[in-house]
């Protein structure tokens, strides 16, 4: 049986991204009440689990089949919601580990492009920087406006990149564009927006419309636009929909930062 592997890949990868999506949103709802995202969660562990270990199989990856096995019957016992606490912030453990082994295997295949590890390490440090850009023990306040995110997610992007350039300016016959970050050594643009509502949400969608025809650039191959809520308004997987809803190719993403800090420790949310 010949394996599509690339579309393999991109379905268990999207399996991931939504469990931890639904991960992030279940750890707000209340305890003792019955958990929407965090039963989904489980559902897309699951499906993962499935899809990986069927890929494997088909690849005669026999060991790797063995080992994913071993994890997936420790995750049944203990629970395909399973969490554990990382530097600071809880994850779900299972969908870390299949990560794992899905990057080795697209390594080892030649399935991940330099691009898409650009992206993603870009992406993490922004992911990052949440903490780092609220902190009242450093700025005094937490971020205001669209500017306040810019800068000092700048600064912190500084520390990583060569050439980062604030405001690179995108000539057009009628008018020039002025996108918020270029960072030159992975031709990607950064855009910040700010959203305090749901009805503020609907207006940036607008904007990204528009920013996506404007910033079209031989220059650069990517644009990362970055959701700063200062409330939990959209999850980060509602966002990626809308800019399918866009009609923006896979050269666009998104992150999510939310500026209000959730009022209960983490943990895995209960489900009952």
């Amino acid at each position: 049986m010949e394996t599509d592997l690339p579309s393999s890949i991109k379905s268990i990868k999207k399996c991931l991204l939504e469990a931890n999506n639904n991960f992030t949103e279940g750890r707000d709802w209340e305890q003792g009440v019955f958990n929407e995202p965090h039963c989904l969660m489980e559902w897309y562990i699951e499906q993962a689990f499935v899809e990986i270990l069927v890929l494997t199989e088909s690849l005669g990856l026999l060991e790797t089949h063995r080992q994913i096995s071993d994890i997936f019957r420790s995750a049944k016992e203990k629970g395909l919601g399973f969490s554990v606490m990382g530097v600071e912030d809880p994850y779900p453990l299972w969908a870390s580990k299949i990560g794992m082994y899905l990057d080795g295997i697209a390594i080892s295949y030649g399935q991940r492009d330099r691009r898409s590890s650009n992206m993603k390490n870009l992406k993490e440090i922004i992911k990052r920087s949440e903490y780092v850009i609220c902190d009242l023990g450093v700025f005094g306040k937490v971020p205001e406006n669209e500017s306040d995110v810019h800068n000092r997610v700048e600064a912190i992007l500084k520390c990583y990149y060569k050439g980062v350039k604030s405001k690179p300016s995108i000539t057009k016959p009628i008018k020039n564009f002025e996108p918020d970050i270029g960072v030159t050594s992975i031709k990607t643009l950064i855009e910040f927006k700010f959203v305090t509502s749901k009805t503020e949400a609907k207006r940036i969608v607008d904007e990204i419309f528009a920013d996506a025809s404007g910033y079209k650039s031989l220059q650069w191959r990517n644009i990362l636009y970055v959701i700063y809520e200062s409330r939990r308004i959209h999850a980060e997987s509602d966002w990626k929909d809308l800019l399918k809803d866009c009609k923006l190719d896979a050269s666009h993403d998104v992150v999510v930062l939310q500026g209000e800090p959730s009022s209960r420790a983490g943990g895995t949310p209960s489900h009952e």
